[in-house]
């Protein structure tokens, strides 16, 4: 009988590593899941792309002090922005720009994201 229960003790050591481990992998995911939420806090969505009218930009993540956009050409002209945009949302008329492809650029505090965007 005591061969079984040494080899029940191996076991359940075994096991208790195995444990030890799968946790060290989550502890892993988890401090590599917190590294990409504190860097990518600001989440922006522009649309339509392309669009012909009426662009919308929508901003989540952490704002607190609400954003700022600059639309800017591809020879690095600003053709429009907006300071101290509250709220999560802007719409911007863009059927007087040429065609073409445009940055658009989001500031949120210390955090920004440019987006490309085509006005046909």
């Amino acid at each position: 009988g005591q061969p079984k229960s040494s080899g029940g003790s191996n076991t359940n050591n075994s096991e208790e590593m195995n444990g030890s481990a799968v946790v060290d992998d989550k502890d892993l995911e988890s401090v590599i899941n917190i590294e990409k939420v504190s860097s990518t806090e600001l989440h922006v969505n522009i649309y339509p792309n392309p669009s012909e009218g009426i662009l919308n930009i929508a901003v989540g993540g952490s704002i607190l002090n609400g954003f700022s956009y600059k639309i800017i050409n591809f020879v690095g002209q600003l053709l429009d922005q907006e300071m101290d945009v509250y709220g999560q949302s802007a719409q911007i008329d863009v059927s007087q720009f040429p065609k073409g492809i445009y940055m658009v650029n989001v500031q949120a505090g210390s955090q920004q994201v440019t987006n490309k965007v085509i006005v046909k």
